[in-house]
């Protein structure tokens, strides 16, 4: 259900019509952006999906080189889409591939830094209840105001162990990249 739809306007995960703003940003951009860089690591943070307070990095379908994501992060860390009984799921209009795509002259990895939060049913049921306020009921009313906060509660949730952990982990992402972009080991 996650990976998006392109049929149903108000429907969970609507993809929109066309590209949002940001993405035509990005690709209207991202060769300036990298300055002549050879190595790139992209991560995409994202929080929702796994164990309170744990991340998996998911990587894209058909990853090539799931040792050298192994090697860097830590082959507990690694997950690969196609694990049927893990984290990850397929998904459409993923930025990491349409760059992987527009990048194979480079040396070009991507993975998406999945962060948890809470159980799959809670983190569906606060989506639909929010999408459901969205659409139907108005702004600033009790149901309104209640179904935002649900929602912001299971993408960022008040804990403060939650929060000053996973910023913790997601630093500890961005040196390792930077080690692995600097190392002689490509």
């Amino acid at each position: 259900i996650v990976s998006g739809q392109y049929d149903y306007p108000r429907g969970l995960f609507f993809g929109g019509h066309n590209a949002a703003r940001s993405t035509c940003i990005v690709q209207s951009n991202f060769r300036r952006w990298l300055g002549g860089a050879q190595r790139i690591v992209h991560i995409d943070f994202h929080t929702g999906l796994g164990p309170f307070g744990t991340y998996k990095l998911l990587l894209p379908a058909n990853t090539t080189d799931v040792q050298w994501y192994q090697t860097w992060f830590g082959a507990d860390s690694v997950e690969e889409t196609m694990d049927e009984n893990g984290t990850a799921y397929r998904s459409s209009g993923n930025m990491g591939n349409w760059l992987n795509h527009h990048l194979s002259d480079l040396d070009y990895r991507y993975f998406n830094a999945e962060f948890g939060t809470y159980s799959p049913l809670r983190t569906l049921g606060a989506l639909r209840y929010e999408n459901r306020a969205h659409f139907y009921s108005p702004s600033g009313s009790a149901i309104h105001d209640r179904a935002k906060a649900r929602i912001k509660e299971c993408f960022c949730p008040e804990s403060k162990k939650w929060r000053i952990s996973t910023l913790r982990q997601a630093l500890e992402l961005v040196d390792r990249s930077l080690d692995a972009v600097s190392s002689d080991l490509g």
